[in-house]
């Protein structure tokens, strides 16, 4: 497995016009190949917002077939967001994984 992780700086003001985002463009939870995405926002940052954008793919090779997609085009594209000060990409494969020894059941009723 492989995990991306991208950490965004946001001018303050602007988290839900942020968040919107992942709303409305993409597809990525259709790409073959992807697992999982987790928006994180880090905890009491007075100057910015901060936000990890967590991705998880089985493989590299799937990630990489994403980022020549359409999909991929239409979500990144239009240059960086006046809003955003500052990024830093991580890459990583994924070596150990432990999941909830408990079986959380929600109940739709």
């Amino acid at each position: 497995m492989f995990v991306i992780s991208n950490t965004l700086k946001i001018k303050k003001g602007f988290e839900d016009q942020f968040l919107a985002r992942f709303e409305m463009l993409g597809k990525i939870e259709e790409s073959p190949g992807f697992l999982m995405l987790n928006v994180l926002k880090t905890r009491m940052e007075e100057e910015y917002d901060e936000f990890t954008i967590w991705t998880k793919w089985q493989s590299r090779e799937a990630h990489d077939e994403w980022s020549k997609s359409e999909s991929f085009r239409k979500s990144h594209g239009g240059g960086r967001s006046e809003y955003i000060l500052d990024f830093k990409l991580g890459f990583y494969d994924v070596v150990l994984e432990k999941l909830s020894a408990t079986k959380v059941v929600k109940d739709v009723s």
